[in-house]
């Protein structure tokens, strides 16, 4: 027996977007900010971006913005009037633009047609990947993270795109009032979690805001 039989070929996944939609707009608005919509080459892109020229980082970010249809062209590349119109201002028409576009990528199109009452639970989604559209398991989670997120930005089947909300342990000293968690998973097996013991008023709910905003500044790595 050769040699390789043992040793079978890594299982490559579909193509799919490295980031999620509104990640590829802010990467997409940095190029517009330094190149307008004219052409620049590759290198000069990604570095705009962070990367070095030979990072796969900066060429999976090329490719997200690719399969959003926000970039266009090889050697050179520059944005596409789709991604000029989603960096000008909002309303109805670039809502309705953004969800358009959030499935563009065939991969997302395939699985919004696929569940069109929502997605189940993770298990069953990776099954269903793996399976059937023959995603490299190792791939899932990274794949599940930006469709999921890209779903949410867009307002399409919010959901199962929407962050767990769910009931938890209640007060001893006040046993009707459900413990409201809100936890949203990020990258890197990283997650935020926000809990209140009971609903909020408009001025509370202000308050908050502006203490996350303070909050997100002081833990942004900026490196």
């Amino acid at each position: 027996m050769p040699p390789e039989a043992n040793h079978p070929p890594k299982r490559r996944s579909p193509a799919y977007p490295f980031i999620g939609l509104e990640e590829a707009l802010a990467r997409a608005r940095t190029l517009f900010e330094n190149e307008r919509n004219g052409y620049v080459k590759v290198d000069i892109a990604v570095g705009y971006w962070g990367y070095s020229e030979k990072s796969s980082g900066g060429h999976q970010t090329i490719a997200a913005l690719r399969a959003f249809n926000l970039l266009e062209g090889e050697g050179a590349v520059r944005l596409t009037e789709r991604a000029v119109q989603l960096l000008g201002p909002g309303g109805p028409l670039q809502a309705s633009l953004i969800r358009r576009t959030a499935l563009t990528p065939p991969i997302y199109a395939t699985l919004s047609e696929h569940y069109k009452d929502g997605l189940p639970s993770d298990q069953a989604v990776t099954v269903y990947l793996t399976r059937e559209l023959g995603f490299n398991p190792s791939s899932v989670d990274g794949f599940l993270r930006a469709y999921k997120a890209t779903l949410l930005f867009a307002q399409l089947q919010e959901a199962a795109a929407a962050p767990e909300i769910a009931p938890g342990p209640s007060e001893t000293s006040a046993p009707h009032r459900p413990d409201l968690m809100l936890r949203y998973p990020l990258r890197k097996d990283n997650w935020v979690e926000l809990r209140v013991l009971q609903k909020i008023d408009p001025g509370e709910a202000e308050q908050i805001r502006r203490l996350v905003e303070i909050w997100l500044e002081t833990i942004t790595d900026r490196s």
